[in-house]
């Protein structure tokens, strides 16, 4: 039987160019691919030659095209949420979600964190929600999005009125409507203000 092995030594370079590249995909929207690319030639030349970063390139596969299959498969959990098929949701935004986690695609990460939220609020399974929410709000927070935010500490507050717990829910209400105000979304306001009257 034949194995492939492979020394502590070619592990750690693949290791490195694996974080290397995950950090860089954190920026990839400041430096952009190629530049990424380019950055870990110069480090590793020989390395970045023959080694695959990740399965997606295994697979042949871009980062790109993973986040557009991740994409394709989150706009088909919510067609089945909005179909009250939530099981199949559930499934489908798991698998776009560890595609998501696998390439470093934060903002993509998070919206699918807020509808697997909203698949279990949908089933008034509250305490997941909120902590898919929590999740969702933790990575819109750290990217600076702060129109996703003001949705997510919406949907919170949704949460929280479902639980009779009011002044939660109105606290979480009012963050969302700050927020809405400061990103000049006219319409999300305006629906914020009516939750005024719990």
């Amino acid at each position: 039987m034949s194995h492939n092995l492979v020394g502590a030594g070619d592990m750690y370079v693949h290791n490195t160019l694996v974080t290397l590249w995950k950090i860089l995909m954190r920026h990839i929207h400041r430096i952009g691919y190629v530049a990424a690319t380019l950055i870990l030639l110069q480090i590793f030349p020989s390395q970045m030659a023959f080694r695959p970063l990740g399965n997606e390139v295994a697979r042949g596969q871009t980062i790109e095209q993973r986040r557009k299959e991740a994409i394709r498969l989150n706009n088909l959990g919510v067609e089945q949420l909005e179909k009250s098929e939530y099981q199949e949701a559930l499934k489908t935004f798991e698998q776009a979600l560890a595609i998501t986690k696998q390439i470093g695609d934060k903002a993509t990460e998070g919206t699918i964190l807020n509808n697997i939220g909203s698949v279990y609020d949908s089933l008034k399974q509250y305490p997941k929600a909120l902590d898919y929410y929590q999740q969702a709000l933790a990575i819109t927070k750290q990217i600076g999005d702060k129109r996703g935010e003001g949705t997510i500490l919406n949907n919170i507050g949704k949460v929280y009125h479902s639980l009779v717990q009011y002044p939660k829910a109105l606290d979480y209400y009012q963050q969302a409507l700050a927020i809405t105000k400061q990103v000049g979304d006219k319409a999300t306001e305006n629906e914020n203000r009516a939750r005024y009257s719990l």
